[in-house]
């Protein structure tokens, strides 16, 4: 397995002065808070250089009262509310400002566990999804990244949420896992009325 170049790292975070307020707590859970409700309040995690190469984070969304975004940016891309440019998920994928695909994964809730690795190499960046410790896909991919540039980890807090990061010392593997539920080729065996009654199949 590969090494995790954040692993070890001091987190830091900034925030896009918007007004918002980030509470630490001493066994690293924080609490960020937007200024106002429907504005969102952006904070990104200062990565080292060395995490050009790529990283992977766990979030882990312990209280949420109104909604989160989990993403990357570069410095400059971090701007106050609405301005903020990225790329994110939140269920949807977006650019931090409009939706560019719907429906792409399931929405984040209370209690849910987000990944989020960013994979470069040369001018090539990826950035993958893990919901609950399971690969659901690749969420962004760039072909012509500046040489140097870095994608800083990013949160987007609307609301209030209580939040717990973990940086784990290896990367996790980018096979995307099947969903186990109702996903899948089904096959209907039996059909039945209001009353009971068995329907013939045709």
């Amino acid at each position: 397995m590969s090494t995790n170049n954040l692993y070890g790292a001091e987190p830091e975070w900034l925030d896009d002065r918007s007004g918002g307020t980030i509470e630490s707590s001493q066994d690293g859970v924080f609490t960020v808070a937007s200024m106002k409700q429907g504005t969102p309040f952006g904070i990104r995690l200062n990565a080292p250089p060395e995490a050009k190469t790529g990283y992977f984070v766990q979030i882990q969304l312990q209280k949420i009262d109104g909604g989160v975004s989990v993403g990357i940016v570069t410095p400059d891309e971090l701007k106050g509310g609405w301005k903020t440019r990225g790329m994110f998920y939140n269920g949807n994928l977006t650019n931090g400002g409009a939706a560019l695909s719907v429906g792409w994964g399931p929405r984040l809730k209370e209690a849910a566990s987000i990944g989020l690795q960013v994979k470069q190499h040369e001018s090539k960046l990826e950035m993958w999804i893990y919901n609950d410790e399971r690969c659901i896909g690749k969420a962004f991919q760039l072909n012509n990244v500046p040489s140097g540039k870095i994608y800083h980890p990013c949160l987007l807090v609307d609301g209030t949420a209580t939040i717990g990061l973990s940086i784990p010392l290896t990367l996790p593997t980018t096979e995307v896992e099947p969903q186990i539920g109702i996903d899948g080729a089904w096959e209907l065996v039996d059909a039945f009325g209001e009353g009971g009654e068995r329907i013939d199949l045709p």
